[in-house]
């Protein structure tokens, strides 16, 4: 089991690898933070042999972006990024 760090101020969460988990692509989907620039993560994404299944995309410009992808070992995820300044 690995966390995911936190400052205490935003969402963390934990990946758990285990004999009886299966990766998919036709489960629950988890998004990431995307950081501060969602197109470097999609590049790593591909550099790593992952691949990307929907590009950096507008949600709007009020909610941000998004993109998704596949990882090494099969498992669906996306990451967003939100513009706003709250």
């Amino acid at each position: 089991m690995g966390f995911f760090p936190s400052k205490g101020t935003n969402l963390s969460g934990a990946i758990v690898q285990g004999e009886d988990y299966k990766p998919s692509t036709d489960g629950v989907i988890a998004y990431l933070n995307g950081g501060n620039n969602l197109q470097n993560l999609l590049d790593k994404v591909e550099n790593n042999k992952g691949k990307v299944i929907a590009p950096k995309s507008q949600i709007s410009p009020e909610m941000g972006y998004f993109g998704m992808f596949i990882d090494t070992e099969g498992n669906e995820n996306g990451s967003t990024l939100n513009q706003l300044k709250l």
